[in-house]
């Protein structure tokens, strides 16, 4: 379990995502992570939902990719590995997908999507907001956020995962857990920042009642970051 939103700006694409990892058998919390594979010093980060040793392996593949220097380069070569490893037809996990987002050298600000089940073909054609959340349309909608205002961002988005924090789907407990990192990409690189966080016990299943706790303002530690 995981959850993910994505703002594509014209400068820049902001993710923010949680870090807690669960045990799948029990639902308690194992530990805590960044679900970001980054691609070297590019920017350019992938994220998925579900098993986070598929992120890994993916990760490792967009890893390789970076060597190729460049964001339209790797994004070329990592399209390969995919293609690869559809091609390969592992046992992979169910609804697992792939979130990839960066600044291209072409393209600019962009963020792609795609379902591994579909075999991993991106979806190109997104909105300049996304989110990888157990929510439907009605309980969105309930939430009262506009999600379409983009300086609004990062506190419609903290609200959408307090509405998904409240829903019980995975052993009783929630999808999303230990902290809120807030990721920014622009043409000269990536940060990662923790914003906001729960205070989930490893060992426990995390309490969908738990309050998101803010930091402050943005600008919380440091977990990554690269610059030119």
């Amino acid at each position: 379990m995981s959850v993910y939103a994505s703002r594509r700006f014209t400068d820049r694409v902001e993710i923010l995502s949680d870090t807690l990892v669960w045990d799948p058998q029990t639902g308690m919390a194992q530990a805590v992570m960044l679900k970001l594979q980054p691609a070297g010093q590019l920017p350019l980060i992938l994220t998925s939902r579900g098993d986070m040793g598929v992120l890994a392996h993916f990760g490792q593949g967009l890893m390789a990719a970076s060597a190729a220097g460049s964001v339209d380069g790797a994004l070329d070569q990592f399209n390969a590995f995919l293609r690869s490893e559809m091609a390969a037809n592992r046992n992979w996990p169910k609804e697992q997908d792939l979130f990839i987002a960066g600044f291209s050298e072409t393209r600019g600000a962009f963020h792609w999507h795609a379902e591994i089940d579909a075999g991993a073909k991106w979806r190109t054609d997104l909105p300049d907001f996304v989110a990888g959340i157990p929510l439907d349309d009605s309980e969105v909608a309930a939430t009262g956020i506009d999600i379409d205002a983009e300086a609004a961002f990062v506190p419609s988005t903290l609200r959408l995962f307090e509405a998904c924090r409240s829903k019980p789907v995975f052993h009783g407990g929630p999808a999303l857990g230990g902290q809120v990192v807030l990721t920014t990409i622009t043409a000269d690189g990536f940060k990662a920042e923790v914003i906001a966080y729960w205070l989930d016990l490893l060992g426990k299943v995390p309490s969908p009642s738990e309050p998101l706790r803010r930091i402050g303002a943005v600008g919380g530690p440091m977990m990554m970051g690269v610059a030119a």
